[in-house]
């Protein structure tokens, strides 16, 4: 009887789900090809799904975007176990890089609470520690998403910029569209994410009052749907978190967007 149950386990987790173009291991910026926790890059960035984006991260983003339908997928670093190492993608490789086992979930928020949800995921960056410890509230997100990450040159508080999103409906929704515009504070955007975060976890308190439709799947389930759907896949592109530039005139830029000047477009999701 166990060595039946064994061999059903063994032949379920090894079942293939599907392949991608290249492994998911790395930080996805161009000439980076080494990337471990508390690794500071070149560009000033430190290194790792906790403190920025990372391919696994933007793949279970587009993932759970792709299952449920939304608008915008977020995911919490802190549920990032491992990378998919290997081509050919199985059960077992899902499950291991992401095994937590809250359901997926959809919420309806506006733009004004999404931003408040990316500053809070922020939040931690300037802590001393960030990068060797960091607090896993950092999300990655969909590549119908990007945004804009800055620090004020003498001032440790991290601070969201521009972001950019875009809904279901929009053309930018395909693959082979224009980058997302600009995020509306006051439309409506369905959200996909863990329960986990839906329900308030990591300090989303923004989330609580929204009601939540339960898909009934888990994370792994969802890369699993997705890898079906489109292998090979390919790595997901960079740029959903902006680069941080240090200047106060960032600040203002940031300033002027959100009381309406039409904003530059110059570091959105590329592949949206």
């Amino acid at each position: 009887m166990a060595s039946s149950f064994r061999s059903q386990a063994h032949t379920m987790l090894g079942a293939v789900e599907g392949t991608i173009a290249s492994p998911f291991i790395g930080h996805p910026f161009p000439g980076v090809t080494t990337c471990l926790p508390g690794t500071r890059l070149a560009s000033g960035i430190w290194c790792g799904c906790a403190v920025s984006e990372c391919t696994q991260g933007g793949f279970i983003a587009d993932a759970l975007r792709f299952a449920s339908g939304a608008d915008v997928a977020l995911f919490n670093s802190g549920a990032i176990r491992a990378g998919l190492s290997s081509t050919t993608v199985t059960k077992e490789h899902l499950l291991q890089a992401y095994p937590l086992t809250d359901e997926v979930v959809t919420i309806s928020v506006s733009g004004a609470t999404l931003l408040a949800a990316l500053e809070h995921a922020v939040g931690m960056l300037g802590l001393a520690d960030a990068a060797t410890n960091p607090d896993g509230r950092f999300v990655q997100v969909s590549r119908s998403l990007a945004f804009e990450l800055y620090f004020i040159t003498g001032d440790a508080t991290p601070h969201v910029g521009q972001v950019y999103a875009c809904r279901a409906h929009e053309p930018c929704a395909t693959s082979t569209a224009p980058p997302p515009p600009p995020l509306n504070m006051s439309a409506t955007y369905s959200l996909a994410l863990p329960d986990f975060l839906a329900s308030g976890g990591d300090g989303f308190s923004m989330f609580t009052n929204s009601s939540r439709a339960h898909l009934g799947i888990l994370a792994s389930d969802a890369a699993a749907a997705y890898l079906r759907s489109a292998s090979p896949l390919a790595t997901p592109a960079a740029g959903r978190h902006a680069a941080a530039r240090s200047d106060l005139d960032r600040a203002r830029s940031a300033l002027q967007d959100r009381r309406g000047r039409h904003p530059q477009r110059s570091r959105c999701a590329g592949g949206v």
